[in-house]
């Protein structure tokens, strides 16, 4: 059996090649950027996502906290385990932020996305129907403060 080419490739054989390289490229450069990006870093403990709000917004603790207490314990909990009391009574399991891959995996910005446009597939919802930005950078702000860095106190 031989591996030489006995033909020079023809057109739709270099189209073939050309998509399958461009294919290897774009996978090898989603590895690279999972493999070195910060969020990996968090696995040894430090908080390398301290990346900041989109459009310059900063968080309002306080205000945060009240909205926390309004909207999200229902679902989160007033501990955030996600044992709220919606969560128990309609069978519903929602994120806990009380977890260690949580506080690696998550950070201001990603906090401050999940709670704009919801999660598909959850009962999470997009809660810039019924917020603004800065009411969502409040409420994302106080979760990351508390729970990723774990600078509030959590109720018993």
């Amino acid at each position: 059996m031989s591996f030489i080419r006995k033909h020079a490739p023809d057109t739709k054989e270099i189209a073939v090649a050309t998509r399958l390289e461009s294919m290897l490229c774009a996978l090898a450069a989603a590895l690279a950027l999972s493999l070195f990006s910060p969020l990996s870093c968090a696995e040894n403990g430090a908080t390398p996502h301290n990346d900041p709000f989109p459009n310059g917004l900063q968080g309002n603790v306080a205000h945060g906290q009240s909205i926390f207490a309004e909207h999200c314990v229902r679902c989160h909990g007033p501990r955030g385990d996600g044992k709220g009391p919606d969560a128990i009574t309609q069978n519903l399991q929602p994120l806990s932020f009380q977890t260690a891959s949580f506080r690696a995996e998550f950070g201001r910005r990603d906090i401050f996305t999940g709670t704009a446009l919801g999660k598909l597939g959850t009962h999470m919802p997009t809660w810039l129907k019924n917020m603004d930005d800065q009411d969502v950078a409040d409420v994302s702000e106080y979760v990351y403060q508390r729970f990723v860095l774990r600078q509030i106190d959590v109720p018993r």
